[in-house]
């Protein structure tokens, strides 16, 4: 079962806010719609829970899993994710919540991209062997495989055909601001302790240029990272940690440490059906 992550230093800077506000958007909407078919992709890192047997059984594979003659060490939390998805269902828990630091410079920021690429890279191959091919999860990674694809022939196309695709790409720029602004309300849902409406506000017009980073400078780091996913160095630390929690980041209007809440039902964990059997090691 995964718990929600929220950004701990929101407030420091714009990435922080993007990231936030990309997150929040990932988790409620796109793992939300995972859980109620019993298929979580990943159970984030800094806050999972996992039947303890499972990692017992796994303890071998997990460290000593190999991608084309590589160690991996990177996306342990979407292995153990896997593990768990071939005994049962893995939910997440709307609930449940951790707040973490994140990057606030931008070399930080797309060293971290980049790693999660590379980890997510080798276990979207695990995913389409070893999933069913039947489930929700197997097909969600196949799909969205693809458009990671076709979404990246877009704006090259429109930038090598200048000036006469001008007028669509004016088109294609504006209708990917509206759509975001449509679908942003959802991720108030999310409501901190900590969060002045002001802040609330600022994180809803934020989405729509987390989208645009997303698509026109994280997308090719994606690419990067798909393409160097066998170099498995931590590389989001370059001489130890670089961003910790500190007076400075400690929110100012409430006394109390942060905490948050999601005004809907919560997700169930129930018990895997009988005819779920053990994934191959």
């Amino acid at each position: 079962v995964a718990g929600m992550v929220l950004v701990h230093n929101v407030e420091v800077n714009w990435i922080t806010r993007v990231v936030e506000a990309q997150q929040n958007f990932f988790q409620v909407v796109s793992c939300g719609a995972q859980s109620l078919v019993g298929g979580c992709l990943v159970n984030r890192g800094p806050l999972a829970l996992y039947r303890a047997q499972l990692l017992r059984d796994v303890a071998a594979v997990y460290t000593g899993e190999t991608f084309f003659g590589h160690r991996v060490k990177l996306g342990d939390d979407a292995a153990l994710t896997l593990f768990a998805r071939g005994r049962g269902r893995t939910v997440q828990q709307n609930s449940a919540f951790a707040f973490s630091v994140y990057p606030e410079t931008i070399s930080h920021h797309l060293r971290q991209w980049t790693r999660w690429m590379r980890g997510s890279t080798i276990r979207n191959c695990w995913r389409i062997k070893y999933l069913p091919i039947w489930s929700y999860d197997w097909w969600i990674v196949l799909v969205a495989n693809y458009l990671i694809v076709c979404n990246a022939v877009v704006p090259v196309t429109l930038v090598a055909t200048l000036p006469r695709s001008l007028l669509f790409l004016e088109w294609y720029v504006g209708a990917v601001l509206v759509w975001s602004y449509l679908t942003a309300f959802r991720i108030l849902a999310i409501r901190r302790s900590d969060e002045r409406p002001l802040g609330r506000l600022v994180l809803l017009l934020t989405f729509p240029a987390a989208n645009l980073w997303s698509m026109f400078v994280l997308r090719w780091f994606r690419f990067y990272g798909i393409a160097t996913c066998l170099k498995q160095e931590w590389n989001a630390r370059q001489e130890g940690v670089e961003v910790s929690i500190e007076a400075s980041h400690e929110p100012s209007a409430q006394p109390h440490e942060p905490s948050a809440q999601v005004h809907e039902p919560s997700a169930q964990v129930q018990e895997p059906s009988p005819e779920m059997q053990e994934m191959s090691a």
